[in-house]
């Protein structure tokens, strides 16, 4: 006797036998390729078997009665199917599985914790061994203390010009940087311990107040975190000297 059984996209059907009470077939995909590894499990006595590389599983010492049977393999819509098995029947059973699609957990990925360079001024050293920009560190600021912030970074660094010119509004004379490495001389813009300085005045730096000056006279230098359309004409940061 021949019975056909639908089970949500896959199609099976079971022929009794003579022979011992066993369930046999095979098991392929929905293009037709053969599935290696499916489990075939009979729910009554949960002995199950396991496909080949052939898509094809043998499970044999079965009870008799009218039974489920589960088909299931990752990534694959499980198949329940039921046979009616006498002492002495054997069931074959051809069965395709449609594929599931699997909706996997979110995965989180962390980043080791580094200190981004350009964030602060321990990273000075991993700035400057980048080789970009000028850089005086404390043992120089220490032996400039004679000096003021304008006429250090006028010897210092080459192409910067320091002049006074008056502030914004016409509000008093300011000691400014200017890059003349550019086409058209500007002036630099100025952090103080990583914030911006609006309207800078050189005078109001100490170097005896400084740990250390770093100036970048072109964006291609210019650490990003310090960058920007606005900084086009370079940067100067100044660090505060700690305790």
């Amino acid at each position: 006797m021949r019975t056909s059984v639908s089970v949500f996209a896959a199609a099976l059907w079971a022929t009794p036998l003579a022979a011992q009470a066993v369930v046999t077939g095979a098991v392929q995909d929905t293009a037709g390729k053969s599935l290696e590894g499916v489990e075939v499990i009979h729910e009554k006595s949960t002995r199950r078997a396991t496909t080949d590389n052939t898509g094809r599983f043998v499970l044999d010492s079965l009870p008799s009665g009218n039974d489920y049977f589960l088909m299931r393999l990752i990534g694959f819509k499980p198949v329940r199917f039921r046979a009616r098995l006498g002492k002495s029947d054997t069931a074959r059973v051809m069965a395709t599985l449609a594929p599931l699609g699997v909706r996997l957990d979110p995965v989180v990925v962390v980043a080791e914790a580094k200190r981004p360079r350009g964030g602060g001024y321990d990273a000075f050293e991993e700035r400057r061994s980048l080789g970009l920009g000028k850089f005086i560190d404390s043992t120089e600021m220490r032996r400039s203390e004679h000096l003021r912030l304008g006429d250090l970074l006028r010897r210092d660094i080459p192409g910067i010009e320091v002049k006074e010119v008056f502030g914004r509004g016409g509000q008093g004379r300011r000691t400014k940087a200017f890059n003349r490495n550019t086409l058209t001389p500007c002036e630099l813009t100025v952090f103080l311990n990583g914030i911006r300085i609006p309207d800078p005045d050189l005078k109001a730096f100490d170097p005896a107040s400084l740990q250390a000056a770093e100036v970048y006279r072109n964006q291609g230098e210019i650490p990003m975190e310090y960058g920007g359309r606005q900084q086009e004409c370079g940067v100067i940061l100044l660090w505060s000297r700690r305790g």
